[in-house]
């Protein structure tokens, strides 16, 4: 049922060097001292500390009831930076968005199942959700979701050959070398396709943004934020919280 795509964002090195001894030489030099023959370098890189981007599929087309459900929000939005929102900020409390609201819970418990592993009980539930709404030549500014655990955005339309997310870095890095080839080691952002039916789940601290569009039709998702229920933290290390 699930596709899993994991992305990082967030390691440094496009070639990272293991095991590498440098050897100091001593002594006197008279003159040209040829190179000693290099043996084979054998390396590995390690994604250490990956942000987990996870991709789901719904698998069906939307009811005439969820489609009507989607043109009425549509009719009545509220300004955002860039694009437009739906009024009803609690969009997935409606009887309308029961199965998809069931969905994204289920997608939500995979998502802790497979990436987070938790060691005690402790379930993700869904908080605020909302429509966006991004006409041609529109855009969805730069941000981070506050009080929330894991977010997810759906698409009820969007063209993957053209529609995408863009996340980006949000660590400060002093030094800057700039790269001749991007790689998921090396950039500073990472893009993924937004096709319809494509739910995305990644960590709320995770920057992202809707550049620009340049489809022809308008792009509608549906967003979510969540917060935790259970234990979190651990009773022998004096950090649990039961919430």
């Amino acid at each position: 049922m699930t596709a899993i795509v994991i992305d990082s964002v967030e390691a440094d090195s496009d070639k990272p060097i293991g095991d590498v001894e440098i050897l100091g030489i001593s002594g006197t030099m008279s003159g040209p001292v040829a190179a000693p023959a290099q043996p084979n370098i054998i390396t590995e890189a390690y994604g250490l500390f990956p942000t987990p981007v996870m991709r789901f599929k719904i698998g069906r087309e939307f009811t005439e009831t969820e489609s009507e459900f989607f043109e009425a929000n549509r009719s009545n939005p509220r300004p955002n930076s860039g694009n437009t929102t739906s009024e009803d900020r609690y969009i997935l409390r409606n009887q309308e968005m029961l199965d998809l609201s069931q969905f994204f819970q289920r997608c939500i418990d995979i998502y802790m199942q497979e990436i987070i592993l938790p060691k005690f009980p402790v379930r993700p539930y869904i908080t605020q959700s909302w429509m966006n709404f991004t006409e041609p030549g529109q855009f969805h500014h730069r941000h981070e979701h506050p009080n929330s655990y894991l977010s997810g955005v759906f698409y009820v339309h969007g063209d993957p050959d053209k529609d995408r997310i863009l996340f980006s870095k949000n660590n400060y890095e002093q030094i800057s070398v700039p790269p001749k080839n991007f790689t998921i080691y090396n950039s500073p952002t990472w893009w993924l396709p937004a096709g319809t039916g494509d739910l995305l789940i990644f960590p709320s601290r995770l920057t992202h943004q809707v550049e620009q569009t340049v489809s022809d039709s308008t792009r509608i998702s549906l967003s979510f934020n969540t917060f935790l229920q259970g234990i979190i933290g651990s009773a022998d290390e004096l950090t649990e919280l039961v919430i």
